[in-house]
């Protein structure tokens, strides 16, 4: 496998992570857990996915910055 390849498996998990957030979201509304939701499951996993987000916090990682670490990598294994 090499590099670029790698790397689109990481664009293609932060797709899937943008689908597992609308599917909680779809799950919760109208649920007592929507509130939950929106406020601590729904937002780490926007800030995992991306650093471009409305959110004051951070995750310590995320991955935008490790597909720049792994473009920025030539590594091949």
């Amino acid at each position: 496998m090499d590099q670029q390849e790698r790397i689109d498996m990481l664009y293609e998990a932060q797709e899937y992570l943008e689908e597992a957030i609308q599917l909680i979201k779809g799950a919760v509304r109208g649920t007592d857990s929507q509130s939950y939701a929106e406020s601590y499951v729904i937002p780490t996993l926007i800030m995992a996915k991306t650093e471009d987000h409305g959110y004051l916090g951070s995750q310590p990682a995320n991955l935008d910055e490790l597909i720049q670490a792994m473009d920025g990598s030539d590594d091949e294994e």
